[in-house]
């Protein structure tokens, strides 16, 4: 699989994931490229993801550091980024997606964007995602904006909270920060989200959540104890695939449009010692 992944140029790449099949295909390649052990696999897992997902390679990148906006909210609020680079465990890279089907034109995609900013529990409906997880909104009276942060019960001991650092027409994204002692504390994954949704070819698109993070040094530990199946591990899945779950059953409700099952994936590297 890797001298595919070698032989594989650029523009390949990118033709193949513009359609929901060479996405696929696509994903299986990662899929075994998983947990590597060597810089040339390291380097093509983040070459595929790069052009593959923009998103991955901006969440990577973390362009908002140097957002006046960002770290105006950051010195108002006392709180702190909790960079990827500063956790733990492995790198993960993951994305959780439903494919949206018969778009009509006339469809306003970017109100599917508005409508999960303001509340993704609401947004999605899904009583086992609420269980999971809860995001609560610190300004939830007012639209999103950049730098607002939004609390989050998340199923277990160790809650957290996130900050707006990006929004578009087509996606947003959270990045986790470092709250005071008294509030949530330090969030237990250390990185960026973002959610959104893109156009494939023809008339279909894909509602998504894409992550880029390292787990805290109780993850760590819990993944090495367990592997990569451990508790935490498997509740961070279940909640991003019952938000898709639910909210691929509150399109079809809201919206003349037709979705097909989520579908999700996740690959993890360590940076060559």
């Amino acid at each position: 699989m890797l001298r595919l992944a070698d032989q594989l140029e650029d523009d390949q790449i990118k033709s193949l994931s513009q359609s929901p099949a060479g996405r696929q295909l696509l994903i299986q390649m990662l899929g075994h490229l998983h947990y590597p052990r060597s810089g040339r696999i390291t380097y093509n897992i983040i070459r595929i993801i790069n052009i593959m997902s923009p998103s991955h390679q901006r969440l990577r990148e973390e362009p908002w550091v140097s957002d006046p906006r960002v770290q105006a909210a950051l010195e108002r609020s006392g709180t702190s980024l909790q960079r990827a680079e500063l956790g733990a465990d492995s790198y993960i890279f993951d994305e959780y997606a439903v494919v949206i089907n018969e778009i009509p034109r006339e469809l306003d995609l970017s109100r599917l964007v508005t409508a999960m900013a303001a509340g993704i529990n609401e947004f999605a409906e899904s009583s086992r995602f609420d269980m999971l997880t809860r995001f609560q909104r610190r300004a939830a009276d007012r639209p999103p904006t950049i730098g607002e942060l939004i609390d989050i019960d998340i199923s277990g001991p160790d809650d957290g909270t996130v900050m707006l650092v990006e929004l578009t027409d087509s996606r947003f994204v959270y990045q986790t920060v470092a709250t005071s002692p008294h509030e949530t504390g330090a969030h237990p994954e250390f990185g960026a989200r973002e959610f959104g949704i893109e156009r494939l070819d023809g008339d279909s698109a894909i509602l998504y959540t894409r992550g880029f993070s390292r787990g805290d040094w109780l993850i760590k530990a819990a993944n090495e104890f367990t592997g990569p199946v451990s508790i935490p591990s498997m509740l961070q899945r279940w909640a991003w695939q019952s938000l898709l779950d639910g909210a691929s059953h509150a399109i079809g409700r809201q919206w003349p449009i037709r979705t097909a099952p989520a579908t999700w994936w996740f690959v993890g590297y360590d940076e060559p010692r």
